[in-house]
């Protein structure tokens, strides 16, 4: 099976919402807007449960997960890896997102995306983003533009939802790659607003919210 473009997933995946229900855009328009509370911020990063620091997404850009993994532990699947946090397994013991309720204060999220920046080439990877983010805001302006050119595209009773989603995507990239830990504090700086995915909907595998990689 041929590896899917990533400008046709993006593509076919806005031509859904337009085409789909008026309602899911309403929901993620207002998911867009609203300020979450301390107990939304646990329970919305608990699902990502990718973003922990004990999951194996995260722990691959770093030692530890070398040293974890002998050749026995890469034998098992990374998405049931008793070893990490994941979908299947939940959180070790020892993550912070172990317990099913919890609060995160914003104080702490202002902390964790302060230290974030002393991350090893971070900055650097920031510098790039915001290149990826300004070439990504002229390919909305041209994706929409074809659009709009193109009356088969999109009929005119779905042109207010054109508008939402392009409003809503404005300068945001399909997925921030490659540094995770940079992904990460996008995140919460945004909340949750960071990239096409994460305002669209992350893609489900069993259920479970999954990353792209």
């Amino acid at each position: 099976m041929p590896k899917l473009n990533i400008n046709d997933l993006y593509k076919r995946r806005v031509n859904e919402l337009v085409s789909g229900d008026t309602k899911e855009l309403d929901r993620i328009e207002q998911e867009f807007n609203r300020k979450w509370t301390e107990e939304e911020w646990f329970s919305q990063l608990k699902r990502r449960w990718y973003f922990h620091e004990l999951s194996w997404y995260m722990l691959e850009e770093t030692e530890r997960y070398t040293k974890k993994c002998d050749h026995e532990m890469v034998e098992l699947s990374y998405v049931d890896n008793p070893y990490f946090c994941t979908p299947i397994h939940g959180c070790l013991e020892d993550c912070f997102y172990h317990g099913e309720e919890g609060k995160i204060e914003y104080s702490r999220i202002q902390k964790a995306i302060e230290d974030f920046n002393h991350f090893p080439g971070l900055l650097e990877a920031r510098k790039k983003l915001e290149e990826e983010k300004a070439k990504a805001q002229e390919g909305l302006k041209e994706f929409n533009k074809r659009v709009v050119d193109d009356p088969l595209a999109i009929p005119k009773s779905t042109e207010r939802k054109k508008h939402s989603i392009f409003k809503l995507l404005e300068g945001k990239l399909f997925w921030i790659w490659p540094h995770k830990h940079l992904h990460l504090q996008e995140f919460l700086m945004t909340q949750g607003k960071c990239c096409f995915n994460h305002i669209i909907g992350e893609p489900k595998k069993h259920g479970a919210l999954m990353p792209i990689w």
